[in-house]
């Protein structure tokens, strides 16, 4: 049990909190590992071997099962690769291999130290004000522990002057810096670092104390910002009360992590080169460096001055050119042009819609895509497509009357235009030569001025070839093609004023069977092929590798794959094949399947080159899966065939394991914050798997047009503004990583014409409605009385007309009315009434007929 006690010296007195309970769980000190080998052969015969070829301990392991190796109790020196080999009791020839990998997890260790000043000094130093602290966490374990940091309990970001750096990782241990500079006196505090994994929790902390100094320079006071453009800001103070040597000025965006600063010795400056449409935070410090003293004084923070700058200019919108491939494929191609300021484009994002339809489909693309082909569209229909572009102000406000581009697919394939009208392309083949094709093509004169060179690209169903040429060659010949197969060809113009380039249709030919008497130029060499080689990634560190072997005729004895760290994109390597072929740029290939075995073992090789990491793996399956790699690094994949004398060609692609989607948004709350405005609020996902981009949240009323709101990754609220009152929308909140957009959490938000007042208003409508209701009711009853009480008099005071127009009690009639002018005054009335029961009558013989003709 444990408790807490607080002692104030000054008042004498201490506190004590209530008692807490820990219980501490015993590790046990035997786990059981179990590493797994299965076959499909009914009687097998298992071997269990090390890839290091130590002997594995008898006295320490137990078969079970099949020909499962168990390990009773674990430790360090059972971590390795095993290698499993099942063996045919009959022939005694190993009939396939399986490699296992065991890794045994250690909980972490944790060390920390500090340095000052690039001095490394114990972790209880007292740190003066103005110095630069680095503070470093190191872990083992295995796997790698995490780091996390902590500021009096609170998790610590990077935010201004604490960043983190010198980051450095492996398999087994982990380091990271907290850097901290120009210390002052905000910075005092309880700092934790705190590592993580699989096997258990380890912490360290320590107090980092900044003494006061009793002669600190007055900070400036009176400090305002105005801005002058987009990117620019003027910054200006009042001067310190004390005589300082200048000041410092601190900024920072809501963009960065890291706090810039500018020296000075005026009371005012010009900030340049912020990020337009983001919001900036600055505050000024004094220095005072004194006559023979190497240190300088600094004051604390001024007051923080918060300014947002007004966002860049809008950049225009691309003209999108359309060309149909083929009744349901279309290729859309435009031209990136950039805005006055030059302000870059961050992403693209293609949208397109059958016309006179409401919603539209859209994919997001890279900033330096220019071209995308649309597929799954419907023959003889006409569509809309657009381009929109953001920069770091986001996409357009008003994107509904952004204009779109029209094209109407063809009805078949008949009806596709038979070449581009810039560059025409010819293809010829000749008996002569029946496994070479002719390549002419002619590029329009008005495009020849700023012609760079010519690609030609030409490809089967599994390989893609490309030659680059000079501008003065209009032909190339495609020589030691193979026969009866048919080739897709198209030319490429690039230009050297960056101005996209034109590209052909794609055209096909197929080469001529060879005569009998020509023998073929293939030999046993070239028919060792390895085909249809597909990569696919698992997660962030491995992937899978698949192939297949053409023909069977001639049997394969074991593969070697070889995968390399390449530093530079692969789309700009070119690499030199031994079959005398152009460079391979790429190879699209189908899953294959799975392929006879080989009586060869597993063999496995590992080496290293002084500039990337080669590794080398020698499998006799068609399948293998390669682990460890590292996160948005390029690899270059290469399977080669061989026999026991002979080695084939090989076949090459190019693989990034990059990161993956983020999870879903969290507690994601709206509240109307107008008749017309909703404010969302959410928690970030429970998983980023990488780095956040931003959060896309989009709404529509129909779930059909919708509209697009990008919100900063650091932020987890936004205002969706001109909504429609008493309507009832759906609202998509996702995360976007560079892989893309990951799954989205709905909510939906009606918001009333009239929002409802504060209680206390409501309080008094009330009660003023409740006494004005009251004073008309009794107003109501206090009538009624009046009148019963009239009617009463009248009937108790009657009077008797006579002949001179006078009645007992009473005077005579008012207007001269005397008793004969009243008795015919009563016979007009009958008379009236006589008249109005004749209209009734004839009202109610109509009505029949007058129902009937409505009807």
């Amino acid at each position: 049990m444990f408790r807490c006690k607080a002692i104030n010296d000054m008042l004498n007195e201490e506190f004590l909190s209530n008692w807490g309970y820990l219980t501490v769980v015993p590790r046990k000190n035997e786990e059981e590992a179990v590493l797994e080998c299965i076959t499909d052969d009914e009687e097998p015969d298992l071997h269990w071997t090390r890839i290091d070829e130590t002997p594995i301990a008898k006295n320490r392991t137990i078969r079970k099962g099949q020909g499962s190796l168990v390990f009773p109790s674990v430790s360090e020196q059972d971590t390795g690769v095993y290698n499993c080999t099942a063996v045919s009791k009959k022939s005694r020839d190993p009939i396939s291999t399986q490699m296992i990998e065991f890794t045994m997890m250690t909980p972490p260790r944790v060390q920390l130290s500090m340095s000052v000043s690039k001095r490394p000094v114990p972790l209880n130093t007292n740190v003066s004000n103005g110095e630069t602290v680095r503070i470093t966490c190191a872990t083992w374990g295995t796997p790698a522990p995490s780091i996390s940091w902590y500021k009096n309990g609170i998790l610590h970001v990077e935010t201004g002057r604490h960043k983190f750096t010198n980051k450095n990782s492996t398999k087994t241990f982990n380091s990271e810096d907290l850097f901290i500079g120009i210390i002052m006196s905000t910075d005092t505090g309880l700092y934790q670092c705190v590592t993580r994994n699989r096997a258990g929790v380890a912490s360290d902390a320590f107090i980092l104390n900044i003494p006061m100094v009793a002669n600190l320079p007055l900070p400036p006071v009176n400090v305002s910002a105005v801005a002058i453009d987009h990117e620019s800001v003027n910054v200006s103070w009042m001067p310190s009360p004390d005589n300082v040597s200048g000041y410092i000025i601190n900024f920072i965006t809501d963009k960065q992590v890291q706090e810039l600063q500018s020296l000075t010795n005026q009371t005012f400056a010009s900030v340049n080169k912020l990020l337009p449409g983001h919001t900036s935070i600055f505050y000024i410090r004094s220095f005072l460096i004194s006559d023979g003293s190497k240190k300088g004084l600094f004051s604390e923070a001024s007051n923080y001055i918060t300014i947002k700058l007004k966002e860049e200019d809008k950049i225009r919108m691309p003209v999108v050119t359309l060309y149909p491939k083929s009744p349901t494929k279309l290729y859309a191609n435009w031209t990136l042009v950039e805005c006055k300021t030059k302000c870059p484009i961050m992403q693209q994002n293609i949208q397109w819609k059958r016309k006179r339809k409401h919603y539209h489909l859209e994919e997001f693309l890279q900033p330096n895509v220019t071209e995308y082909t649309i597929n799954n569209l419907q023959p003889n229909k006409s569509y809309k497509v657009r381009v929109l572009l953001a920069t770091s102000a986001g996409y357009p406000e008003h994107m509904i009357r952004l204009p779109w581009y029209t094209v109407r697919m063809p009805r078949s394939s008949s009806d596709l235009p038979r070449d581009n009208v810039f560059l025409i392309v010819h293809l010829s083949t000749c008996s002569q030569r029946p496994t070479e094709v002719l390549v002419n093509w002619t590029l329009d004169a008005s495009l020849q001025k700023d012609l760079a060179n010519y690609h030609v690209l030409y490809n089967t169903s599994t390989s893609v070839w490309q030659k680059e040429l000079p501008t003065t060659e209009t032909s190339l010949t495609l020589t030691d093609l193979v026969p009866r197969t048919c080739y897709g060809v198209k030319v490429r113009a690039t230009y050297s004023t960056g101005r996209n380039s034109t590209e052909s249709y794609l055209k096909t030919i197929c080469t001529l069977p060879q005569p009998p008497h020509i023998l073929s130029q293939h030999s046993n060499t070239n028919r060792i092929k390895v085909n249809k080689l597909r990569t696919k990634v698992l997660n962030t560190t491995s992937m899978r590798i698949t192939w297949k072997h053409t023909p069977r005729k001639i049997q394969v004895d074991f593969y070697t794959i070889r995968v390399e760290n390449v530093e530079s994109d692969p789309n700009s390597q070119t690499e030199t094949p031994e079959d005398k072929r152009s460079e391979v740029k790429g190879t699209h290939l189908e899953a294959a399947g799975r392929g006879p075995r080989s009586p060869q073992p597993t063999k496995y090789e590992d080496s290293r080159d002084t500039d990337h990491e080669v590794k080398l793996y020698r499998v006799t399956n068609r399948k293998m899966t390669v682990t460890s790699l590292k996160q948005d690094h390029n690899y270059k994949v290469t399977v080669t065939a061989s026999t026991t004398t002979l080695t084939g060609h090989s076949a090459t692609t190019y693989v990034t394991p990059d990161e993956g989607v983020p999870t879903a948004p969290l507690n994601v709350t709206w509240v109307p914050a107008s008749p017309k405005d909703a404010v969302l609020t959410w928690s970030p996902p429970r998983l980023i798997n990488g780095r956040l981009v931003h959060y896309l949240v989009k709404f529509s009323h129909d779930q059909q047009e919708w509209r697009n709101q990008t919100v900063p990754p650091d932020s987890t609220t936004t205002q969706i503004q001109d909504l429609v009152s008493n309507t009832n929308y759906t609202v998509l909140i996702a995360g976007r990583t560079g892989k893309g957009v990951g799954a989205s959490t709905t909510v939906y938000i009606y918001i009333r014409a009239t929002l409802e007042p504060e209680l206390h208003r409501n309080t008094e409508s009330v009660a003023v409605i409740s006494v004005v209701s009251f004073l008309v009711i009794v107003t109501c009853v206090v009538a009624v009385l009046l009148c019963l009480r009239i009617l009463r008099l009248r009937n108790n005071s009657p009077s008797v007309f006579q002949d001179d127009g006078t009645s007992e009690d009473m005077g005579p009639l008012r207007d001269g009315l005397n008793h004969h002018r009243m008795l015919d005054i009563l016979d007009d009335i009958d008379d009236v009434d006589d008249g109005s029961k004749r209209l009734l009558q004839t009202v109610s013989t109509t009505q029949a007929v007058f129902f009937k003709n409505m009807k």
